[in-house]
């Protein structure tokens, strides 16, 4: 039995999320993302070997949760009917965040991983806006709708009952990290205990550094395989491509982002102004439905 299912949203701390939980004794969850309720790796097969892998580490483990990571749930639309199949009495977690960060994050993810070509946010972000990428470059399309935070949410809560869902800001996550996570302690009915948790490098920091992201492209070119016909990200088997994704991702860690940095960019007021229009009734919904403290989200004139 599924117990728990953090769906979301990308690029928005659900990665520290799990970290946090699978720190508490009683919380056991498989430590990579778990795509099979999602196309192209849904099947029947895929969830029975999912359950069986969770019923393994809740019988090891005797009285425990047991829950499964993926942020892209929270923005497919195939999704929320499967988890509704398969795991009806699971709680949905999302942790959602100021969906103009969001956006500015996923652009520079994407280009991290090829799903978008390296160009200044200035220049490419206002062409995903148009459209001009969708034919060539699929996957920007998930830059701006994955951040549609009121339609991702009104999917789940026609299928889902209200106590089923936790719906938090990545900003309280940050600010109160202890009140969120004993909130989510309460929700699954697991022991309140204080969880010491020492990150030791940044969770899923993205990079900002348009000169680290063209040399990693390298390392992404040899390791990284992504199917644009199947949609499936794969990862290399030969060993030469395995040692040069270490090599590269090692140079990065320890020696480009100290010398190059990775400040997080500044986009200019005219295209904040743009992003904000499309997600400003996002916004008002996540105020008005869930009374969430967005309210610093909201662009002042």
């Amino acid at each position: 039995m599924i117990d728990f299912v953090i769906i979301g949203a990308e690029r928005s701390g659900s990665t520290l999320l799990q970290q946090l939980l699978l720190a508490h004794p009683q919380v056991r969850m498989p430590k990579r993302e778990v795509p099979c309720f999602e196309d192209p790796y849904f099947s029947e097969d895929s969830v029975k070997t999912l359950q069986r892998q969770l019923d393994l580490l809740k019988n090891a483990s005797g009285n425990c949760v047991t829950g499964i990571k993926r942020p892209n749930y929270l923005g497919r639309a195939e999704c929320p009917q499967r988890l509704r199949n398969y795991a009806p009495n699971a709680k949905l977690i999302a942790l959602l965040r100021n969906p103009i960060d969001r956006a500015v994050s996923a652009y520079f993810h994407q280009m991290k991983f090829g799903f978008i070509p390296i160009r200044p946010i200035e220049q490419g972000l206002p062409d995903v806006l148009d459209g001009k990428y969708a034919t060539r470059f699929p996957v920007s399309e998930e830059i701006i709708n994955f951040g549609r935070y009121e339609q991702h949410l009104r999917r789940y809560q026609e299928l889902f009952p209200d106590d089923q869902l936790i719906i938090r800001t990545n900003d309280d996550f940050s600010n109160n990290t202890t009140g969120v996570i004993a909130d989510i302690y309460a929700a699954l009915g697991i022991a309140d205990i204080e969880v010491t948790h020492r990150v030791v490098h940044p969770v899923n920091e993205g990079i900002y550094s348009y000169t680290r992201l063209k040399i990693l492209d390298i390392r992404r070119k040899r390791y990284f395989r992504y199917d644009e016909n199947t949609g499936r990200f794969d990862l290399s088997d030969k060993a030469v491509d395995r040692l040069i994704h270490l090599v590269l991702a090692g140079f990065d860690r320890y020696v480009l982002r100290i010398i190059l940095g990775n400040k997080k960019p500044t986009i200019s007021p005219d295209l904040r102004k743009r992003i904000y229009a499309v997600f400003e009734d996002d916004i008002q919904f996540l105020q008005e439905e869930f009374a969430l403290p967005v309210a610093n989200w909201v662009l002042r004139e």
